[in-house]
């Protein structure tokens, strides 16, 4: 087996792992104090899989599938070029979804207003992302960058094509990502519709408790002239 195969298995079995053995969801306390091991099978601790079949995420199920199509892709005799293809779909797909599907379900539900309205309801919702999520998105963004080095971008170099893979991500999570929400925010009204008179309003409202501030303040310069009369 080749070495850029052999990678692609390394970051599958962390994807499986973060599929299969680590809960999916973050917890209230250290995942690695263990102490959530005894609880393993409930809705707070599961990994992805058993969130699946005892919990009714089935949103959770197709990064399991991709994670499947992935592992065909490295035993599978391939042609070099259709596999990195391949593993660029397979890593894209799975990256994007998995942040989708995190921004798009919230512990009530539907997140968006919009979705709630066009889709059907959901039983349960979801909360924040824990180390099992982490690990699956890792393992997507690392197949999608082998992909790439297969291709023959960053001059076939695995290691510079992750490197620069992770960088974007990390700059994406913790740079655009929080700017992006503000301004989406800005574009938010009270119950969290969109709407684009939400902005102009805003400022409207502050501009007037703004004028009521100066209003209520008492001005210095008369009291100092009375008292100076005096």
């Amino acid at each position: 087996m080749t070495g850029p195969r052999r990678s692609v298995l390394l970051w599958l079995a962390v994807g499986a792992a973060g599929f299969l053995l680590v809960p999916w969801y973050a917890l209230q306390g250290s995942v690695f104090a263990l102490g959530w091991v005894p609880h393993a099978a409930t809705k707070e601790a599961a990994p992805a899989l058993l969130q699946v079949f005892l919990h009714g995420k089935w949103w959770l199920g197709p990064l399991g599938a991709l994670l499947v199509a992935g592992t065909a892709l490295a035993v599978l005799a391939m042609d070099r070029r259709a596999r990195a293809n391949a593993l660029i779909a397979v890593g894209a797909a799975g990256f994007l979804y998995l942040l989708l599907q995190g921004f798009a379900i919230g512990p009530t539900g539907w997140y968006f207003e919009s979705l709630a309205a066009t889709l059907p309801a959901l039983p349960r919702g979801q909360f924040g992302m824990g180390l099992g999520a982490a690990l699956v998105v890792t393992a997507f963004g690392m197949l999608f960058a082998l992909g790439l080095a297969g291709r023959g971008y960053f001059k076939g170099d695995p290691f510079v094509a992750a490197s620069v893979i992770t960088v974007a991500a990390l700059v994406a999570v913790f740079t655009f990502f929080p700017v992006v929400r503000i301004l989406i925010s800005a574009l938010q009204d009270n119950v969290g519709a969109f709407s684009l008179v939400a902005l102009p309003e805003r400022e409207k409202e502050r501009d007037v408790k703004v004028h009521r501030v100066k209003e209520t303040d008492v001005p210095a310069a008369p009291a100092l002239e009375e008292y100076e009369e005096h």
